[in-house]
């Protein structure tokens, strides 16, 4: 088949392909197709979901690798694919905007916006919060005295006077009430236990904060990350295409073999593969954020930033190790817990002391009227002390266990607060590594293959891998740039402050 025949073959297919993609466009304006697909659109080969390049069939491949040898021929070729990739995507655009749109207008998303509406929003942090001010409300449960009782009894046959045979008594009857009174000290002390209880709960709210702003930073730079290599794939695509002409260009002129045009072809493939890869990582990413909002999974979000800074950070271990012991809610709570455990302990020793009751009656079943109203008290005979000393034995030891908890939680920050430390210190350097050596390099270095390889001094084959490495280093740099944020996400969680983000982070609403 000649060269010519190829070429008109080609235009077919792809005029076959477009005729498709815009018939499964059409469906989607229309809403015929669903988001998960259907059996008719696979068999037609239109991707159910994803605006990425569909896949050339098999059989169409080698015609379009033979045709791509004319250079004006390619660039339509190229023109055509891409009208076919656009419609095709039409369908999975993100949910449009609704009325009750947090980011509307926004063209970017902000990191500290985010953070504000996953405060408001989360619902695990809401539960956390109910669950603080519901263990608030024993405190005033622990302090009260228990109710007062009323006594009433009444003879009925003293109600008919016939029967009586005491003059002036026509009836016999007991009314009276008690108030139970606990020895001294221990209301105060089932109050402060409960108290503490309460602390230690406000403190796991904040702990529930401080974790969910470290999933939403996760997930915000992980989007971030998506959109860097979504332009760096998008970049190297139009770089190997240039790569492309020079090498049909040169084959034309017999200065180049023909298997230049086709590893070229076989980059952009791979590039195509890979976009659908970022693509689906930066739909679980809006995913992730949306469900910390309690939004839908694909709710519309701002693009990523196009840019983050990571500036320099002069930090001390020992100064963070410091800080995260007056800071850390967990520690506090574990601390409220102790506290509470220790009023335990004390309520328990006072258990060996009775409680008092005292009361107040009239009985009318008394003949002489100065001996019908009565008071007293009652109180229990703390007699059987084992299980008394058995209670205060039990709560020694739990506040042994507390006091152990306290002292590990320690450790354990101080080790967190030191690894996280070192991690973030790693990431600051490398960066500044990528930016200040390697970028550049590896950008001259494709610079030189590319100058060797149009003079006929170097060869195809190693100006791709230069591209290929110097693309791979680029996103390694994005990487980095991603990794020195969340490393400094973790580094704030185990200190449990922000590190140097100025008023807008530490204006967050506490719980």
């Amino acid at each position: 088949m000649s060269l010519k025949q190829r070429v008109s073959m080609c235009g077919c297919l792809l005029l076959c392909a477009a005729a498709m993609g815009c018939q499964s466009a059409s469906e989607a304006v229309r809403g015929a197709a669903p988001s998960g697909g259907s059996a008719a659109s696979a068999q037609r080969g239109t991707p159910a979901r994803g605006n990425a390049q569909p896949l050339a069939p098999t059989a169409a491949l080698s015609d379009i690798r033979s045709a791509s040898l004319n250079a004006t021929d390619n660039s339509n070729h190229r023109a055509t694919a891409a009208s076919i990739v656009q419609l095709a995507g039409v369908h999975r655009a993100q949910r449009p905007i609704t009325a009750d749109e947090p980011f509307q207008g926004e063209r970017e998303l902000q990191f500290v916006q985010l953070l504000n509406e996953v405060l408001a929003r989360n619902q695990t942090l809401r539960a956390m919060r109910a669950a603080w001010l519901a263990a608030a409300e024993r405190y005033p449960q622990a302090r009260a005295l228990d109710d007062p009782v009323f006594t009433g009894m009444i003879a009925p046959a003293s109600l008919n006077s016939a029967v009586t045979s005491v003059p002036g008594n026509t009836s016999g009857y007991v009314v009276g009430g008690a108030q139970t009174l606990p020895w001294f000290g221990k209301r105060q002390l089932r109050g402060a236990a409960a108290l503490d209880e309460s602390f230690a709960a406000r403190w796991d709210v904040e702990d529930a904060r401080l974790s969910i702003i470290e999933a939403a930073g996760l997930a915000f730079y992980d989007y971030y990350l998506s959109r860097q290599e979504q332009s760096l794939n998008t970049e190297n695509t139009a770089r190997l295409r240039q790569f492309q002409e020079i090498a049909a260009r040169r084959y034309e002129a017999n200065l180049a073999p023909r298997q230049d045009v086709l590893q070229a072809e076989v980059e952009l493939a791979d590039l195509a593969r890979r976009r659908l890869e970022l693509e689906r990582l930066e739909r679980i990413a809006i995913a992730r954020i949306n469900t910390l909002m309690h939004r839908p999974p694909d709710a519309f979000l701002p693009a990523a930033p196009a840019r983050l800074h990571a500036p320099v950070l002069v930090l001390s271990a020992t100064e963070l190790r410091g800080e995260a012991l007056a800071r850390r809610p967990d520690l506090a709570a574990l601390a409220a817990k102790m506290r509470a455990e220790q009023a335990r302990l004390r309520l328990a020793e006072k258990e060996f002391m009775p409680d008092v009751e005292v009361f107040g009656r009239y009985d009318n079943f008394w003949t002489q009227a100065s001996q019908r109203g009565q008071v007293g008290l009652n109180m229990n005979v703390p007699l059987y002390r084992d299980k008394r000393y058995a209670a205060v034995r039990e709560t020694q030891w739990r506040l042994s266990q507390r006091r152990a908890e306290y002292q590990q939680r320690i450790d354990d920050i101080n080790r967190e607060v030191q690894t996280a430390f070192e991690q973030f210190d790693e990431a600051q350097q490398t960066v500044g590594l990528y930016t200040e050596r390697i970028l550049p390099a590896a950008e001259d270095n494709v610079s030189s293959a590319l100058a060797a390889y149009e003079t006929g001094r170097g060869d195809f084959l190693r100006l791709v891998a230069a591209q290929r490495q110097f693309i791979t280093l680029k996103e390694r740099y994005q990487e980095s740039i991603a990794d020195y944020h969340r490393r400094r996400l973790a580094l704030e969680r185990a200190v449990g402050a922000p590190l140097n983000r100025g008023a807008q982070l530490e204006s967050l609403p506490p719980p």
